[in-house]
């Protein structure tokens, strides 16, 4: 990924990272208008296995260069390697997984997807942020500390 460096890529969202990533390896010009992940194939600890698909329906159908599918695997980051320390989160009581993750990309910029945590409550005495088996970018896990 000479062209992309990681902390740029993070500031995209998953699926266009991604993209921009097998663009940049492969010599591709996959575009998420064109293509979409039809299902995950295999999830193993850093390793992922995707189908992407040509969308059925374009929004110019002219550019369409794809159709069918095919299989990508994909190098996942280990959330406790980017968030080495405990991630400190002044919140009151309880918050949701999906909280946190908006609160973090706030502060760092690193855009989070809905399906990249698992759906959890956060408690003071419950405060470990796990990737979802599903997850495009992540597998492991983070640990939230309140302020």
């Amino acid at each position: 990924m000479a062209n992309f460096p990681l902390e740029q890529l993070l500031t995209y969202t998953p699926l266009q990272a991604m993209l921009i990533a097998i663009n940049d390896v492969h010599g591709t010009q996959l575009n998420p208008r064109y293509v979409e992940v039809d299902k995950i194939v295999s999830s193993s600890g850093q390793n992922l296995v995707v189908r992407l698909k040509a969308r059925t329906v374009m929004p110019n159908a002219d550019e369409n260069r794809f159709s069918g599918s095919g299989d990508i695997t994909i190098k996942r980051l280990n959330l406790a390697t980017i968030f080495p320390v405990p991630f400190v989160l002044d919140y009151f009581g309880e918050v949701v997984s999906h909280d946190v993750a908006k609160t973090i990309t706030q502060r760092t910029g690193i855009v989070f997807d809905e399906s990249d945590f698992d759906s959890v409550v956060l408690t003071p005495t419950s405060s470990i942020l796990k990737a979802s088996v599903n997850s495009l970018r992540w597998y492991g896990q983070m640990t939230i500390q309140k302020a």
